[in-house]
C-alpha cells in the first residue's frame, strides 16, 4: 500500500511539473500576471488622492490642558441684549493634538451625553442635559479651520463661576438645581446655551462623553471625569485640590 501511494503521489507530481514547465501555460500565467499588473496599477493611479489620505489621516489624542481663573462678561436677563456684567470664573480646557501626518480640516468637539454618578457607584445618563458643540479658546466658533501634524488647540469644556457673584449671570444661575447659596455650579461651555440652562449641573461627580471629529477623519470617542465638589476657593491650587477634579477615562 505504501508502494501504492508512492507511486501515486510521484504521478501527481510529475502531472504538476509538468503542467508549469509547458510554454503555454507559463505564457497564461505571464498574459494574467500582466493583466493583473496593469489593473492594479490603473486602480492606484485612479485612487490614489484617496489612499493616500487613507493612509495619512489625522489623529488626535487629548489631555487636560488646565484652568484659568478669569473675568467674564456675562448677561444677567434674556432681556439684556449685552454682556456687560464681570464675574470670576474658573474654565477648565482640553487639548486636542494632531498625531496624524495631514492636516485636520474643521476640527469640532461635540459633547454627546453626560452621566451622573449615583449612590452604588454607576453612572445614569442626563436625559435633559442638551449636547453640543464646545468652544474653542479664543473663539465662539464650533469649528476650528484646522490643525496640522504635530499641532495642538486648546477647547473649552467647563466653567465655575463665584457662587457670590452668580446672581449677575442667567446662564450661570439657576435656582431650580437647588444649590445654596455659597455652593457653586458648574457649566458647561456649549456654543449654543439653552434658554433651560440645563448645561448647568449641581454638584456631583460626573462623565462627559465627547466626540472628536474632522471633516477628513473618523470621530474619536472621549469620556471625561469631572469631581465637582461644590466649593469655592479663590486660592486656585485649593479649588484644583478641593473644589473640582478633572480626568481622562
Amino acid at each position: 500500500q505504501n508502494c501504492r501511494a508512492s507511486d501515486i503521489t510521484n504521478k501527481v507530481m510529475n502531472g504538476w511539473y509538468d503542467k508549469l514547465t509547458n510554454p503555454e501555460f507559463q505564457k497564461l500565467v505571464a498574459e494574467w500576471l500582466v493583466a493583473l499588473g496593469t489593473l492594479a496599477l490603473a486602480i492606484v493611479t485612479v485612487y490614489q488622492d484617496r489612499i493616500r489620505a487613507w493612509l495619512r489621516q489625522p489623529e488626535f489624542s487629548v489631555s487636560i490642558g488646565g484652568h484659568t481663573k478669569t473675568p467674564e462678561r456675562v448677561k444677567q436677563s434674556l432681556s439684556e441684549t449685552e454682556e456687560k456684567n464681570l464675574v470670576t470664573a474658573y474654565s477648565f480646557r482640553i487639548v486636542i493634538k494632531n498625531t496624524g501626518k495631514q492636516r485636520a480640516e474643521e476640527v469640532e468637539v461635540y459633547a454627546s451625553s453626560l452621566l451622573h454618578k449615583q449612590a452604588d457607584g454607576s453612572y445614569r445618563e442626563i436625559n435633559s442635559f442638551p449636547g453640543g458643540n464646545l468652544k474653542w479658546v479664543g473663539s465662539q466658533e464650533a469649528f476650528t479651520k484646522a490643525i496640522s501634524p504635530g499641532m495642538q488647540r486648546q477647547c473649552r469644556v467647563f466653567a465655575i463661576v463665584n457662587p457670590a457673584e452668580r446672581a449677575k449671570s442667567y446662564y450661570q444661575n439657576n435656582p431650580e438645581l437647588g444649590v445654596p447659596a455659597d455652593k457653586t455650579i458648574l457649566g458647561f461651555e456649549l456654543t449654543s446655551l439653552p434658554f433651560s440652562r440645563t448645561h448647568l449641573v449641581a454638584p456631583g461627580t460626573y462623565q462627559l462623553v465627547l466626540h472628536i471629529a474632522a471633516s477628513n477623519t473618523q470621530p474619536k470617542e472621549v469620556k471625561i471625569e469631572i469631581s465637582h465638589l461644590g466649593q469655592w476657593f479663590d486660592d486656585e491650587q485649593k479649588m484644583i485640590s478641593q473644589g473640582v477634579g478633572v480626568g481622562i477615562i
